[in-house]
C-alpha cells in the first residue's frame, strides 16, 4: 500500500506539473432503530408547509443546501482564502477501516478524488476511483468499464439455488469485470441463436435469455419472466433491494415490474423509453443487436452498463455535474442537513456521530437526499455508498485548502 501511494504521489506531481502548462466504488446495509422509531422522527403526515413537501423533490439538485456549510460545518473556524491561486491537482481520500482506526497507507480498499482547478478555484476536471489493493499492493479499480466475454452457446441456463445454501445455475457466459453494476451482454452465432445477459438492479441477479433460431421475437417484453426465457443464474451481490426467498415470488412478474424502482431501467441509458409492450426485437436491438426481416444477425459478444452507467457512470455523473462550479462553494456531494426520503423525514445530520463518522451511530437512518449526483428525482437512495465518496472528495478539497480535516464527514465504509 505505502508503494502504491507513494506512486500516486509521484503521479500526482506529474498532473500538477502538466496542468501548469496546459489551459486546463460496500458498507452493511443500515435500518433505522426500532426501538427510536416512533416519536423521535416525523412522518409524511406531520409535514407542514414549512417543512419538507412532495414539491421539494422536484427541486433543482444543486441547490443552497449542497452548496453552503450546513449544520455540521457552521461552527468551522475555517475561513477559505482570499485572493489565493488554486490552480492544480488535489487529492482525497475516504477508506475502508478508518472508523476502526486503520491507516490510509494500510487500507484494503479506497475512494480516490482528483480535483483540478483553475486560479479562481473553479472545477476544470474531476476524476473519481474505487480502488482495492492487493496484499501484494497490486490495484484493482472497480469502476474500470472494461471486461471480456465469451458465449457458450450448447449450455441452457438455469435457476440458481437460493437461500443459505446459495448456488449458481448454468450459465452460458464467462464474463471477467470488475464491474457488474448494470451490466449486459449479448452475442449472436451462425446458427442464429441469441444469447442474452441482463443485470437487474432490483435483485442483483445476472439474468439470461437464450433465443433459438426460429424464435419469435415479436412477443413483448412482458413475456420475459423468470420461468419464461428470462433466467436467474448468477446473484452479483448479495445487498439487492428485494430478496426473493423462491423464485416463485417473480415468476409471473415481467421484470421491469419488480419494483417501484426498476423504472431506472427504463428512464435513460441504454434501455430508455423500453416498456413492457416494446417487442422483444427492439429490447435486443437497443442492447447492439442487428436483425434482418426478424432474423437476427451473427455478431460477437459485446457488453455495456445500461441505467446510468454502472460504477463508472455514477462517477460521471458526480463529475458531469460538478465541472465549471465554484470549489469555494461546494463543500459536500450529498446534503445532510436536509431530510431522508423514505416513510420518515429525517435530517441526515442525526447520523453523524460526536466523531464525525457517518452511519455508525444507533440513529443512523436510511432513505436518500439530494447529491451532486443528480438521480432521476434529484435524490440519490445510496446515502451510505455516497458517504465514502463524499469524504473522499471531501478531503481534496482540505488538500487544496479549500476546507479544514476536522469538518470532513468521514465515512461509513
Amino acid at each position: 500500500m505505502k508503494f502504491f501511494l507513494k506512486s500516486i504521489l509521484i503521479i500526482g506531481l506529474l498532473s500538477l506539473t502538466l496542468s501548469s502548462c496546459s489551459n486546463d466504488k460496500n458498507g452493511d446495509a443500515i435500518v433505522i432503530n426500532d426501538e427510536t422509531k416512533d416519536g423521535d422522527y416525523i412522518t409524511k403526515d406531520d409535514l407542514t408547509e414549512d417543512d419538507l413537501t412532495e414539491d421539494d423533490l422536484t427541486e433543482d439538485v444543486v441547490t443552497s443546501a449542497t452548496t453552503s456549510k450546513g449544520p455540521i460545518l457552521k461552527n468551522s473556524s475555517f475561513k477559505v482564502p482570499e485572493n489565493k491561486d488554486y490552480s492544480g491537482v488535489y487529492r482525497g481520500f475516504s477508506w475502508r477501516g478508518e472508523k476502526k482506526g486503520v491507516i490510509l497507507e494500510d487500507a484494503s480498499q479506497l475512494v480516490e478524488t482528483i480535483l483540478t482547478l483553475d486560479k479562481d478555484a473553479i472545477i476544470t476536471d474531476f476524476e473519481m476511483n474505487f480502488i482495492k489493493v492487493g496484499d501484494d499492493y497490486s490495484t484493482l479499480y472497480r469502476n474500470d468499464p472494461s471486461a471480456t466475454v465469451e458465449i457458450n452457446y450448447d449450455v441452457t441456463p438455469t435457476l440458481s439455488i437460493l437461500g443459505d445454501d446459495y448456488s449458481k445455475g448454468d450459465s452460458m457466459f464467462n464474463i471477467e469485470t470488475n464491474d457488474m453494476m448494470s451490466f449486459f451482454a449479448v452475442g449472436v452465432n451462425d446458427n442464429n441463436t441469441v444469447a442474452f445477459a441482463f443485470v437487474d438492479p432490483i435483485t442483483r441477479f445476472m439474468f439470461e435469455s437464450k433465443f433459438d433460431d426460429g424464435f419469435d421475437f415479436s412477443q413483448t417484453v412482458s413475456s420475459l419472466t423468470v420461468n419464461n426465457n428470462f433466467i436467474p443464474t448468477v446473484r452479483t451481490s448479495s445487498s439487492g433491494l428485494i430478496k426473493p426467498a423462491s423464485w416463485d415470488e417473480l415468476k409471473k412478474i415481467p421484470f421491469l415490474n419488480f419494483d417501484d424502482f426498476s423504472y431506472v431501467i427504463t428512464k435513460r441509458g441504454t434501455f430508455e423509453g423500453l416498456t413492457n409492450d416494446s417487442t422483444i426485437e427492439e429490447f435486443l436491438t437497443m442492447a447492439g443487436v442487428s436483425f434482418e426481416n426478424g432474423t437476427p444477425i451473427s455478431m460477437e459478444p459485446t457488453y455495456g452498463f445500461h441505467s446510468v452507467g454502472g460504477w463508472t457512470g455514477n462517477y460521471d455523473a458526480i463529475k458531469d455535474n460538478l465541472i465549471g462550479l465554484d470549489a469555494k462553494t461546494i463543500f459536500s456531494l450529498a446534503d445532510f442537513t436536509n431530510y431522508s426520503y423514505g416513510e420518515y423525514y429525517v435530517p441526515l445530520s442525526v447520523s453523524i456521530d460526536e466523531d464525525n463518522f457517518f452511519g455508525y451511530n444507533s440513529d443512523t437512518v436510511v432513505g436518500a437526499t439530494r447529491s451532486i449526483q443528480n438521480s432521476y428525482d434529484t435524490f440519490t437512495g445510496a446515502t451510505v455508498r455516497l458517504s465514502r465518496e463524499n469524504a473522499s472528495f471531501q478531503r481534496a478539497l482540505v488538500d487544496a485548502g479549500l476546507l479544514d480535516e476536522s469538518d470532513v464527514i468521514k465515512a461509513r465504509f
